[in-house]
């Protein structure tokens, strides 16, 4: 393929991955069918690129999640302890994963466990997260760390969840609280730590 073709080929996907994110958080039950139309192409251009619609959901789940691990200031959070860390990446991504709700929670059906996920840069960040803090003796060790860090993502969508739906009014701090409470943080030490990343982050 040359250079050209190869320039084109990637401006068109990238064409229908924008046309088909905005579609889906519209209508998350959208067709094939209906992003060609979104996009301006007749299907057998989408399926040039996406064998099905599982796969192209997966492809922008892999585009939102890489572009929120862009947002986080690596070494920051390397320079941070383990508990102040997973609260900074709660305090930023929040209001984006909130207002991409639709989206994450159609790429939770494709990719339901932590293992489908596992590729892509911001879970990988996540787990080493839980990780060294586990290793720091600030989280709960009486779990696996599979096992924790489905505990962490599951308080966060059901959360976002409720939040979407108006069942909660919480933001983005009180959530940060609730993960590290679940992480085996004391109520006490995990609102202290939001408020203190809270404040770093305003300042």
């Amino acid at each position: 393929m040359s250079k050209v073709k190869g320039s084109v080929r990637a401006r068109n996907r990238a064409a229908i991955l924008a046309s088909a994110k905005a579609l889906f958080a519209r209508n998350p039950g959208a067709s094939m069918e209906d992003v060609a139309a979104e996009a301006g192409v007749v299907r057998r251009t989408i399926y040039g690129h996406f064998p099905n619609r599982s796969e192209l959901l997966k492809a922008i789940v892999r585009t939102e999640t890489d572009d929120l691990a862009d947002v986080l200031d690596e070494k920051e959070l390397e320079a941070r302890p383990a508990e102040e860390a997973v609260a900074m990446v709660l305090l930023r991504l929040w209001p984006a994963a909130a207002r991409f709700w639709p989206l994450v929670s159609i790429g939770l059906k494709v990719l339901p466990q932590p293992a489908d996920r596992s590729s892509f840069p911001f879970h990988r960040r996540f787990v080493g997260l839980l990780e060294r803090g586990q290793g720091e003796g600030v989280f709960a060790d009486h779990l696996p760390l599979e096992a924790l860090v489905l505990v962490a993502e599951g308080i966060s969508f059901a959360l976002l969840d409720a939040r979407s739906q108006k069942r909660w009014r919480g933001d983005e701090r009180d959530a940060a609280v609730a993960v590290l409470i679940a992480l085996g943080v004391t109520q006490v030490r995990a609102e202290a730590t939001v408020a203190r990343c809270t404040a770093g982050a305003t300042s």
